[in-house]
């Protein structure tokens, strides 16, 4: 996101829900009231990752946690893996697809 000058995101953002338990988000930018995701494959094929439970499992207990944020805070959440940064170029295209590019982030 440096290299393709996308503003610098807020790190690991706390965000506390009232019953005391909070989410940790990849990136966020607060002015844009927005955040994003890395999601690596490893999580749902892992099985110390795993912890007992199935992928779809793994997808359910993300989607519960997507929605708490989105619930919380009304930011947009964006998610993207491996495949969308396969090079610079298509990482450059998956964030001017999102809207995150240095003309709409700066």
């Amino acid at each position: 996101m440096w290299q393709l000058g996308v503003q610098e995101p807020e790190l690991q953002q706390r965000v506390e829900f009232a019953d005391g338990r909070y989410a940790l988000l990849d990136f966020a930018w607060s002015r844009l009231r927005r955040w994003g995701e890395f999601d690596g494959v490893i999580k749902y094929v892992d099985p110390r990752l795993l912890a007992g439970r199935s992928a779809d499992e793994v997808i359910a207990a993300q989607d519960r946690r997507e929605r708490r944020v989105i619930d919380e805070t009304g930011w947009r959440c964006d998610r993207w893996g491996s495949a969308e940064m396969a090079t610079i170029g298509d990482f450059a295209r998956f964030l001017r697809s999102i809207g995150l590019h240095p003309a709409s982030a700066a």
